[in-house]
């Protein structure tokens, strides 16, 4: 009986050692995912910056060639007034 008791207990060893590499490896996996995943985050919110900046430059030609137009508009109303007071 007492043999049998230690052939168990080191079974048991074995086992544990086994589950030990599988649970390392899968650790290891997911770590490897995890620097994978961070990498991706990183260039992503890199580009989302990038793009971020790229609108708000956008919007500020936007602003800058309205206002130019409106002011155009202004002056091309005041030369149609100019006429057709020259006009009459």
């Amino acid at each position: 009986m007492h043999g049998a008791g230690m052939i168990a207990k080191d079974e048991e060893v074995r086992r544990q050692k086994l589950r030990l590499v599988l649970l390392s490896d899968a650790k290891a996996v997911l770590e490897d995912q995890l620097a994978q995943k961070s990498t991706k985050i990183d260039t992503l919110m890199t580009k989302c910056q990038e793009l971020e900046d790229e609108l708000r430059q956008s919007r500020d030609m936007a602003f800058k060639q309205e206002t130019q137009l409106r002011g155009q508009a202004r002056d091309l109303s005041m030369l149609q007034v100019r006429v057709v007071g020259q006009c009459l």
